[in-house]
């Protein structure tokens, strides 16, 4: 017998390898692989189902989990739960495996505690009428549920009023209040006919 080439050999494994082979040689060139536990885990695990997110504006906080799964080393947990607790459309989730890999899972928040904003407003003035008038207030909203404009028809004597600006989320805003409101008294204007 011509004896090992040397007395041990081995071999590096760089990537994801549960079992893998290292080929020893004799001293004639006769070789043979051999089996070897090598339990290298380098995937990331992968993102399951996602529940508590929603295509829907709150402003609430909200919780959203992830399910994990992994087939090499396995998942520290079987699911992971964030709480998101502040205005954003969309958030990441992490998730690990048992040696340490990671992967962020995108989800669905679309949470908006901004109140909107007032705007750009049509049909105020400053001079009186007899008339009736519709005053028409913009709404600006930066929480990302986004508003539309809200407007009140004025039928009775008004000097000053107050229009709510709503946005998809349900937050409101202390409206726009000014004395640009105006009407004409209609009570005076009939005494003076």
């Amino acid at each position: 017998l011509s004896g090992c080439l040397r007395n041990e050999f081995s071999r590096t494994f760089d990537g994801t390898t549960k079992v893998g082979k290292v080929t020893i040689s004799d001293k004639v060139g006769n070789t043979r692989d051999c089996d070897v536990n090598a339990y290298v885990d380098k995937t990331p695990p992968s993102c399951g189902a996602i529940s508590g997110q929603s295509s829907t504006w709150t402003n609430k906080d909200r919780n959203i989990s992830v399910a994990c799964s992994d087939s090499q080393s396995g998942c520290t947990n079987a699911s992971f739960q964030h709480k998101f607790t502040s205005t954003q459309q969309s958030g990441n989730i992490t998730i690990k495996d048992n040696v340490g890999n990671q992967r962020q899972c995108p989800v669905t928040v679309n949470i908006d505690k901004n109140a909107p904003t007032c705007g750009a407003i049509s049909g105020a003035s400053t001079q009186w009428t007899r008339s009736d008038r519709n005053i028409t207030v913009a709404c600006n909203d930066t929480g990302g549920s986004g508003c539309g404009t809200a407007s009140k028809n004025f039928t009775s004597t008004t000097k000053t009023s107050t229009i709510t600006l709503k946005d998809g989320a349900g937050n409101t805003t202390a409206t726009f209040r000014d004395s640009l409101f105006k009407e004409y008294e209609k009570s005076i204007a009939r005494s003076e006919e």
